[in-house]
Protein backbone atom coordinates (compact mmCIF):
# COMPACT_ATOMS: atom_id res chain seq x y z
CA UNK A 1 0.00 0.00 0.00
CA UNK A 2 1.53 3.04 -1.29
CA UNK A 3 -0.29 5.96 0.44
CA UNK A 4 2.72 8.33 0.50
CA UNK A 5 3.59 7.51 -3.20
CA UNK A 6 0.81 9.57 -4.90
CA UNK A 7 0.16 12.67 -2.29
CA UNK A 8 -1.49 15.71 -3.27
CA UNK A 9 -1.89 18.75 -1.23
CA UNK A 10 -1.13 19.89 2.20
CA UNK A 11 -1.80 18.04 5.36
CA UNK A 12 -3.54 19.62 8.16
CA UNK A 13 -0.58 20.06 10.35
CA UNK A 14 1.14 21.87 7.03
CA UNK A 15 -1.63 23.67 7.33
CA UNK A 16 -1.35 24.66 10.75
CA UNK A 17 2.09 25.50 10.85
CA UNK A 18 1.89 27.90 7.73
CA UNK A 19 -0.97 29.82 9.63
CA UNK A 20 0.81 29.82 12.55
CA UNK A 21 3.94 31.77 10.97
CA UNK A 22 1.33 33.93 8.82
CA UNK A 23 -0.17 35.01 11.96
CA UNK A 24 3.37 35.92 14.03
CA UNK A 25 4.17 37.68 11.10
CA UNK A 26 1.10 39.52 11.26
CA UNK A 27 1.41 40.24 14.61
CA UNK A 28 4.90 41.91 14.39
CA UNK A 29 3.77 44.44 11.32
CA UNK A 30 0.92 45.57 13.65
CA UNK A 31 3.90 45.98 16.14
CA UNK A 32 5.76 47.84 13.58
CA UNK A 33 2.59 49.49 12.43
CA UNK A 34 1.93 51.16 15.72
CA UNK A 35 5.08 51.96 16.99
CA UNK A 36 5.34 54.38 13.65
CA UNK A 37 2.07 55.52 14.71
CA UNK A 38 3.54 56.50 18.11
CA UNK A 39 6.64 57.83 16.70
CA UNK A 40 5.25 60.17 13.74
CA UNK A 41 2.89 61.32 16.66
CA UNK A 42 5.73 62.33 18.96
CA UNK A 43 7.36 64.19 16.10
CA UNK A 44 4.08 66.36 14.99
CA UNK A 45 3.88 67.24 18.83
CA UNK A 46 7.99 67.91 18.69
CA UNK A 47 7.45 69.94 15.46
CA UNK A 48 4.59 72.12 17.21
CA UNK A 49 6.20 72.91 20.27
CA UNK A 50 9.04 74.32 18.41
CA UNK A 51 6.97 76.24 16.29
CA UNK A 52 5.75 77.38 19.41
CA UNK A 53 8.81 78.16 21.00
CA UNK A 54 10.27 80.22 18.27
CA UNK A 55 6.65 81.70 18.41
CA UNK A 56 7.09 83.58 21.81
CA UNK A 57 10.64 84.37 20.80
CA UNK A 58 9.46 86.41 18.10
CA UNK A 59 6.63 88.07 19.65
CA UNK A 60 8.65 88.72 22.93
CA UNK A 61 11.29 90.75 20.41
CA UNK A 62 8.47 92.56 19.15
CA UNK A 63 7.22 93.66 22.88
CA UNK A 64 10.47 95.46 23.18
CA UNK A 65 10.22 95.19 26.94
CA UNK A 66 7.10 96.83 27.68
CA UNK A 67 5.78 94.82 30.06
CA UNK A 68 2.18 94.97 29.66
CA UNK A 69 2.66 93.68 25.74
CA UNK A 70 5.23 90.45 27.21
CA UNK A 71 2.35 89.77 30.14
CA UNK A 72 -0.16 89.26 27.27
CA UNK A 73 2.32 87.33 24.66
CA UNK A 74 3.26 85.35 27.11
CA UNK A 75 -0.76 84.53 28.74
CA UNK A 76 -1.89 83.79 24.86
CA UNK A 77 1.01 81.62 24.34
CA UNK A 78 0.17 79.44 27.12
CA UNK A 79 -3.34 79.10 26.25
CA UNK A 80 -2.14 78.26 22.58
CA UNK A 81 0.31 75.47 23.72
CA UNK A 82 -2.77 74.26 26.03
CA UNK A 83 -4.73 73.68 22.98
CA UNK A 84 -1.93 72.48 20.63
CA UNK A 85 -0.03 69.96 22.99
CA UNK A 86 -1.69 67.16 25.65
CA UNK A 87 -1.29 68.38 29.39
CA UNK A 88 0.77 70.91 28.01
CA UNK A 89 3.05 73.02 30.97
CA UNK A 90 5.15 76.54 29.11
CA UNK A 91 7.12 78.91 30.78
CA UNK A 92 9.70 81.74 30.03
CA UNK A 93 12.03 82.92 32.27
CA UNK A 94 12.28 87.14 32.81
CA UNK A 95 14.94 87.45 29.51
CA UNK A 96 17.14 89.69 31.09
CA UNK A 97 20.00 88.54 29.26
CA UNK A 98 18.81 85.29 27.27
CA UNK A 99 15.43 84.10 27.32
CA UNK A 100 14.67 80.45 28.15
CA UNK A 101 11.96 78.77 26.80
CA UNK A 102 10.70 75.67 27.80
CA UNK A 103 7.49 73.41 27.11
CA UNK A 104 6.63 70.17 28.11
CA UNK A 105 4.09 67.97 27.58
CA UNK A 106 2.60 64.45 28.17
CA UNK A 107 1.04 61.44 26.16
CA UNK A 108 0.13 57.76 27.54
CA UNK A 109 3.49 56.66 27.67
CA UNK A 110 5.77 59.74 27.91
CA UNK A 111 6.68 62.83 28.91
CA UNK A 112 8.66 65.15 26.10
CA UNK A 113 10.32 68.51 26.85
CA UNK A 114 11.74 71.42 24.49
CA UNK A 115 13.90 73.62 25.70
CA UNK A 116 14.88 77.07 23.66
CA UNK A 117 17.44 79.76 24.85
CA UNK A 118 17.06 83.27 22.40
CA UNK A 119 18.78 86.52 22.79
CA UNK A 120 16.35 89.47 22.15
Amino acid sequence: MKLFANQQGFSLLELLIALIILSIGLLAFAKAQVTALRDNQAAHFYSIANTQALSIAERLRACEKQSTCIAQAKSEWQNENKLLLPAATSTVNDCTAICEINIAWQTVDHDYKVTLQAQL
